[in-house]
């Protein structure tokens, strides 16, 4: 029984962030490349998003460490813009993303799987307000049962440039579907501070 118990316990600290990283949540897809400091309710990471060889498209990558749950995360993801930025009211992007977590104490647990997201916003770069929505597939090679479970989510966040400073407020809100398990509601709010030209 306490075997069991701390294989749930690894389960729900690896499943604390099953997501795209933060730093690509906003809708206003830039060409610029940055380092951020991002918080979590449940993390501290760092993540450097970088501007794509195509027009519109950014990386991001990002580490987080869980602050109460023993956990280590590596996010990777593609952002694309979905509208131009001519002067439109509206922005719009998509996001493709993959994610690595594993427990750093207790037994071994290892969730993998992609991820992808559309993140819709109005405002210019100064203050923009956004909307996004993900969802993924998370698969435990090792440490399950379960072995898929659904991360689905849905945000609103901000986001403030001013110079070579970034700011990012994204608020989520979610559900985990365990695969025949019951589901785990989630909720996280991420403070992202980031700086580069």
């Amino acid at each position: 029984m306490r075997r069991a118990w701390a294989v749930v316990c690894g389960l729900w600290a690896v499943a604390a962030q099953a997501e795209l990283p933060a730093l690509v949540a906003p809708s206003r897809v830039e060409p610029r490349t940055a380092g951020f400091l991002a918080v979590g309710g449940r993390t501290v990471g760092v993540g450097l998003l970088r501007e794509g060889s195509v027009e519109g498209e950014a990386w991001a990558f990002q580490v987080d460490v869980g602050l109460r749950d023993a956990f280590v995360q590596l996010m990777a993801a593609r952002q694309l813009r979905l509208l131009p930025l001519d002067g439109r009211a509206w922005h719009a992007a998509a996001q493709l993303g993959l994610d690595v977590a594993a427990a750093t104490r207790g037994p071994a647990v290892l969730g993998v799987g992609p991820n992808v997201g559309l993140s819709l916003g109005a405002g210019p770069e100064w203050l923009n307000g956004f909307g996004t929505l993900q969802a993924g597939v998370e698969a435990f090679p090792l440490g399950g049962p379960p072995l898929f479970r659904l991360p689905l989510r849905a945000g609103l966040g901000a986001q403030s440039r001013m110079g070579q400073l970034d700011l990012r407020l994204t608020l989520l809100l979610g559900l985990d579907v365990n695969i025949g398990q019951a589901a785990t509601a989630r909720t996280d709010a991420v403070l992202a501070l980031g700086f580069g030209p």
